[in-house]
């Protein structure tokens, strides 16, 4: 006969480190948007970001002009003062799914990945 611990739930993986799904009550998501810098403030720490590709749960933020806080970011490849107008970045952020219109107003990203600089011929 095996007995079970009474500290245990039953449920695998059941932690402060588990991954659960926005359907089973974590409300974070991974967003990762793709575009070109067009304005930034480096007092604030904040970038305005045209996003060109989105990926994971991102699709709402394509073709967009967002704001995102990047003074909590990890900037990889790059420093925020390396950063300029024209620079093409990958912003990854977690924050709650988003819906439709439900674009927030300024997103906070955990890393900011430099691309590169986009030729003048396909600015906007």
């Amino acid at each position: 006969m095996t007995s079970r611990s009474s500290n245990r739930s039953g449920h695998a993986h059941e932690g402060t480190g588990s991954r659960r799904s926005p359907r089973h009550g974590d409300p974070l998501v991974n967003h990762e948007l793709i575009g070109t810098v067009r304005w930034l403030d480096h007092e604030l720490s904040r970038i305005v970001l045209g996003v060109e590709e989105t990926h994971a749960h991102a699709g709402p933020f394509l073709g967009r002009d967002v704001t995102v806080d990047v003074s909590e970011a990890a900037l990889h490849e790059t420093g925020l003062e390396d950063l300029t107008p024209g620079c093409r970045v990958r912003v990854k952020a977690r924050m709650p799914e988003v819906h439709g219109a439900g674009v927030p107003e300024l997103i906070g990203a955990h890393a900011v990945y430099a691309l590169g600089e986009v030729s003048s011929s396909s600015r906007r």
